[in-house]
């Protein structure tokens, strides 16, 4: 079921002589297929310091199958190369969302009839236990936790729905940009957090709540932004749009869905007060030169619809996310925005007997460099999703 596969020497050369970029011995990585609880599919959430990997896997069960896909979905925690059932805490389905560094983990668990008609509820896991913080929420979400123990995402309030902070015991609004949404992505060590808002205009705009305030952090010249991550030097990363585009450009479910988002969302760093893109393919408006995807198959440009997304960022300043086009006939790919270069972490791994056929999506980082996400697997007829964990070469454990 796990697999780990090194990066081999012809590889790297082959994709240093074609230019793509300039790689560094840490850019190397042993990959390890996390697996399932028994269903045919997973998905990586978050990632501590020790390589503890949370998120939701399908099981072999159907006791409750409320989603329509015949299993339950059950919490996971990856530790010592084995995957752990974190069960769901009385209710049908559940799902983790981040680890601390103390092993705490967070995420929400829900009742037949799911998020739609039913109910969820908000879950912290410690020290082998599961307690509900917050029960029969018709929309919620518990999406990060630092190394205090202070826990963000969001509830629905009457007609609302809003982020939260959770310290002390309690639970505090952190309000909205003027709209009757908003939903905080992640909290960092001195309880800096960030997310996405409506503002007035009914537009997700990237936001930073930080001393009691919340601060809108504007659009790269577009109608909207979305901010997934900060470090303890309160760098934030996410997506945002470019100058141009229409609503006819947004992928929202329905008006005030909180997963919604724009389908030309380049990825941008944010720090020292001001939003820089990270991915400049093909668009004269954006201010700096063009970035060139560095892949063993050359850039992924699938249509005109150019699409990228940073989704975790660590101490050092290294970023994760995805990159392509978000409506095409190819995949998405997992990435690592540095030093101005798109690079896909496909060709910094070999994947030929590594069970994948892609990886698409790259959640977080740790400051180790080990990065979590989402891939393909190489599998006849149908690929499924499953979880995946990137060590660098010479950080493996034993």
């Amino acid at each position: 079921m796990f697999t780990a596969m090194r990066l081999i020497a012809s590889v790297a050369v082959s994709v240093l002589i074609a230019g793509a970029c300039h790689l560094d011995a840490q850019f190397a990585y042993t990959i390890t297929d996390l697996g399932t609880l028994g269903g045919k599919e997973s998905h990586a959430k978050g990632i501590n310091a020790s390589g503890d990997v949370v998120g939701s896997s399908d099981t072999d069960k159907d006791t409750h199958a409320f989603r329509g896909s015949g299993v339950d979905q059950h919490a996971f925690l990856y530790s010592g190369k084995q995957m752990h059932d974190l069960e769901t805490f009385g209710g049908a389905d559940s799902e983790a969302h981040a680890i601390n560094d103390a092993g705490d983990i967070v995420g929400i668990t829900r009742h037949d009839g799911g998020e739609s008609s039913g109910f969820c509820h908000l879950f912290l896991y410690r020290n082998g236990k599961g307690q509900i913080l917050k029960p029969f929420q018709v929309m919620c979400d518990a999406a990060g936790i630092n190394g205090v123990g202070q826990i963000v995402g969001f509830q629905s309030e009457s007609d609302e729905i809003v982020a939260f902070l959770y310290s002390g015991g309690g639970f505090h609004d952190l309000g909205t940009l003027g709209g009757k949404v908003s939903v905080a992505e992640a909290v960092n060590a001195t309880g800096q957090v960030v997310g996405r808002s409506y503002t007035k205009d009914g537009y997700y705009h990237a936001f930073l709540y930080s001393d009691g305030n919340i601060q809108d952090l504007g659009t790269l010249g577009g109608l909207e932004s979305y901010a997934d991550a900060i470090n303890a030097k309160g760098q934030i990363v996410g997506g945002a749009d470019p100058p141009g585009g229409s609503e006819d450009e947004f992928f929202h479910i329905e008006k005030g869905d909180v997963r919604g988002e724009s389908t030309r969302c380049r990825a941008f760093l944010y720090s020292h007060g001001k939003m820089e893109v990270l991915d400049r393919r093909g668009d004269s408006s954006l201010p700096q030169g063009p970035a060139s995807p560095a892949s063993r198959g050359g850039p992924v440009e699938r249509d005109s619809s150019v699409y990228s997304r940073a989704y975790g960022i660590n101490g050092s300043g290294q970023i994760v996310g995805t990159f392509g086009g978000l409506y095409s006939g190819g995949y998405e790919r997992a990435c690592l925005f540095s030093n101005g270069k798109i690079i896909d972490l496909n060709s910094l791994v070999d994947l030929s007997h590594s069970g994948f056929r892609v990886l698409y999506c790259a959640k977080a980082i740790n400051d180790s460099g080990q990065i979590i996400g989402d891939g393909l697997t190489d599998t006849p007829r149908r690929a499924n999703t499953h979880a995946f964990l990137l060590t660098p070469i010479g950080k493996e454990k034993n």
